[in-house]
């Protein structure tokens, strides 16, 4: 086996193909960001895909992107979730923006995704855009 960087490929068409083959709803987000070629302009020009393989065999593949986010809608450790970005940090004083993602479709008040990102947010200048 071994791990190889979707970006670097050289058969992107192809390894491109097997993600679009996934059973995860993510997966087939992650396709349709790839193959529109959106994917480092929604995550940031450093984000990665990385594919784990054995051979021509696609056994699984992760993100690593650049965008911080806040999840709600979820009271227990996750690994992987599927979200929908409902507003946006911005750090006046900082040079990273934070999306605030609902996994379940709730869109908590403003009151609410502020109280919660507190803990984090209280070292640094920001504006919620919700």
């Amino acid at each position: 086996m071994e791990i190889i960087d979707f970006f670097a490929s050289k058969d992107q068409s192809y390894w491109l193909e097997e993600i679009g083959k996934s059973d995860w709803v993510a997966g087939h987000y992650l396709h349709d960001l790839l193959a529109k070629n959106e994917f480092k302009s929604l995550c940031g020009e450093g984000s990665k895909v990385y594919l784990l393989v054995e051979g021509k065999e696609l056994m699984c593949f992760c993100t690593y992107a650049e965008q911080d986010e806040y999840v709600f809608g979820i009271d227990e450790p996750i690994k992987t979730y599927t979200g929908k970005a409902i507003a946006v940090y911005h750090r006046i004083n900082d040079c990273e923006d934070k999306w605030i993602v609902s996994v379940n479709g709730a869109k908590p008040s403003r009151e609410a995704i502020l109280k919660t990102i507190e803990f984090q947010e209280q070292y640094f200048c920001g504006e919620l855009f919700y």
